[in-house]
């Protein structure tokens, strides 16, 4: 049977086939229907402006106007088992949003139930607008509304233009794509500096997590549990916030005081701080040790400074240990005395630092039998400051400087009393 469709040439007669004649009336048909809308359509469809466009099949059941909003839903036509046909015409199923942040098209045609009609996804479009607040700068679908967006501080569609006022306005909006959660976001910035656009935010460190919400089509990002209880504690001068049990915080009073004892690295910065190295008045002991060393010299005596008293230091007790013989270069006896300015033994005399070291071998004020000196405690020569020095005696014959071992721990108990009026 030949083509009803085949081309004339020049000087035919033109074909009188009833099937050509009926393919023509068809195509005439068509192209008044794609040029003036569905049945029923009173205007000429408008050209779109720039956009994204897919097909939608109102499945809500009522007529909806142009200007309409419908939640997509998964294609009519399989992507899976039509790929080419989905990318070239994709058909989706249309209903009354069900949340602000469902994937949504506008209709730019009227659709009565069950037609299938052009929607825009992705771009410029004209809509119907609930303007619920005039300084509204994006716009969302409002859940069980098909007629309007409605105007938001953020959304999946950025307003271009508005009527004036609020209410019901006709509007202009770009289309972002995606869901409103994050549509009123363009750009990341770091204390008001912008930082390089990604696709992807990761969240780094156990502070912060975030995780998927599925049944609300979000993402969720959750505050560690310490961080939210520090957060609701009130910050005020001299409050330090502290863990009253897990999740739980509170804050306690750190005064200026307790500061200048935390910021001590040692504990004698800190005793020092708490006046218990003798300075506040309460007595606190102070060791200090001499070598051979220190006293070599070519002499068979020596007298050096051991520590020398602030005004209005209290010396209350002494005791005094060798940790190391003192020896070497022949000698047999080697004693060391304890004293003041002009009265080298007032309070150790002959201590014997040749002898081997034990824990017995010590001398002290304390009246245990280890010295026969009468009690001179709490000693305070006078308010100007005393020097308490500590003498090295040899054999008499043999210079210090021949010792080669030895060392001398004394410890003093001292305290600050307030200076005289």
């Amino acid at each position: 049977m030949s083509d009803p469709l085949a081309s004339v040439r020049p000087g035919d007669p033109p074909p009188l086939r009833a099937d050509t004649w009926n393919a023509v009336l068809d195509a005439a048909r068509a192209h008044q229907a794609v040029k003036r809308g569905p049945a029923g359509a009173a205007n000429e469809r408008e050209p779109l402006m720039p956009a994204c466009r897919v097909y939608v099949r109102n499945d809500t059941s009522s007529s909806l106007l142009t200007f309409s909003v419908l939640t997509l839903g998964t294609p009519i036509i399989s992507a899976v088992d039509f790929p080419h046909d989905v990318r070239r015409d994709p058909v989706f199923p249309g209903t009354a949003p069900a949340a602000t942040t469902d994937a949504f098209a506008v209709l730019v045609e009227p659709a009565s139930a069950g037609d299938i009609v052009r929607a825009v996804v992705l771009g410029v479009v004209p809509v119907d607008l609930n303007v619920t607040d005039a300084t509204h700068t994006h716009a969302s679908p409002a859940a069980g509304v098909t007629a309007t967006l409605a105007s938001a501080t953020s959304g999946a569609a950025q307003i271009i233009w508005k009527e004036s006022g609020t209410g019901t306005k006709r509007a202009v909006v770009l289309l972002k794509g995606g869901d409103g959660a994050g549509g009123g976001y363009d750009t990341i910035q770091e204390e008001g500096s912008d930082l390089t656009q990604r696709t992807k935010l990761n969240f780094v460190g156990g502070g912060i997590t975030a995780a998927d919400d599925a049944g609300n089509t979000r993402t969720n990002v959750t505050l560690d549990a310490e961080l939210n209880a520090l957060a609701s504690t009130t910050s005020a001068a001299d409050a330090l916030p502290y863990f009253t049990g897990s999740g739980t915080a509170t804050t306690t009073t750190l005064t200026s005081f307790a500061r200048t004892l935390l910021d001590d690295t040692t504990a004698a910065g800190a005793r020092t701080t708490l006046g218990l190295d003798g300075s506040g008045g309460v007595a606190a002991w102070v060791k200090v040790t001499k070598t051979y060393s220190d006293f070599a010299i070519a002499a068979t005596t020596n007298t050096i400074t051991l520590r020398s008293l602030a005004a209005n230091e209290v010396l209350h007790a002494m005791v005094v240990k060798h940790s190391t013989a003192f020896g070497g270069g022949g000698f047999v006896i080697y004693t060391i005395t304890v004293g003041v300015t002009g009265s080298n033994s007032r309070y150790v005399a002959a201590y014997d630092a040749f002898a081997a070291v034990s824990n017995t071998a010590y001398t002290s004020r304390f009246g245990d039998g280890n010295t026969s000196m009468a009690d001179v405690f709490p000693d305070k020569q006078t308010f100007a400051g005393d020097t308490i020095t500590i003498t090295s005696n040899g054999d008499g014959i043999t210079n210090l400087n021949a010792a080669t071992a030895g060392s001398i721990d004394v410890w003093l108990l001292i305290s600050t009393l307030p200076a005289p009026t």
